[in-house]
């Protein structure tokens, strides 16, 4: 009989301890967040290289009338035939000049240059102007050289009429660039004076 009771009691321990456990609440799991799936970015573009500057012309020079010389009409009798009169230097200034005839009895006029500063290989010359695929090209045939130009001994020449474009010129040698520099003639329009632009593409004979 107490076997039996013994065992009425172990059983109703045991029925109450399961339901016990059975209203328990079940603890709760911690579950990890997933993660965001990784956004794909493209990477920014590279900056574009950019292109060197082409390099100068192996002529180029500043193109302007040097400051050290200077070309003007000379005295001359066909000016008398002409009620205007373009500016001229005074030739009786200086103790002395060379001067070179370079019209052959045509018609001409009297050009006179001068430098403030002695000028190395002066040369005086015909301009011919050529077109190699559309690009001009100046041939300069020299006309009279001498070794140097100086401040108080002018260059005159005796020239055909001067035309447009120019076709006399001089040339010499500048130290700064280390080449030889040429410089075209013209006359102006507007009161008949004289000035110098320079070429840049040339070569002479």
């Amino acid at each position: 009989m107490k076997k039996v009771v013994s065992f009425l009691l172990i059983t109703l321990l045991l029925v109450g301890a399961l339901a016990a456990c059975a209203e328990a609440p079940a603890p709760e799991l911690e579950v990890p967040a997933a993660e965001p799936p990784p956004v794909e970015t493209e990477a920014p573009p590279l900056p574009e290289e950019t292109p060197e500057p082409p390099g100068m012309p192996e002529r180029s020079v500043p193109n302007f009338t040097p400051p050290n010389i200077r070309v003007q009409h000379a005295p001359d009798e066909i000016w008398d035939q002409f009620d205007y009169q373009p500016p001229k230097l005074d030739l009786d200034q200086f103790d002395a000049y060379r001067e070179f005839d370079a019209c052959a009895g045509e018609v001409c006029v009297r050009v006179a240059i001068t430098a403030a500063e002695t000028l190395r290989e002066f040369r005086f010359v015909e301009i011919e102007r050529e077109f190699d695929n559309d690009s001009e090209v100046i041939r300069a045939t020299i006309l009279y050289s001498m070794e140097e130009l100086s401040p108080e001994t002018p260059f005159v020449a005796q020239v055909l009429f001067l035309c447009f474009p120019s076709n006399r010129g001089i040339v010499f040698y500048a130290e700064e660039y280390e080449m030889d520099r040429l410089f075209s003639i013209f006359a102006s329009g507007y009161d008949g004076a004289l000035f110098l632009v320079e070429e840049t593409d040339f070569y002479i004979v």
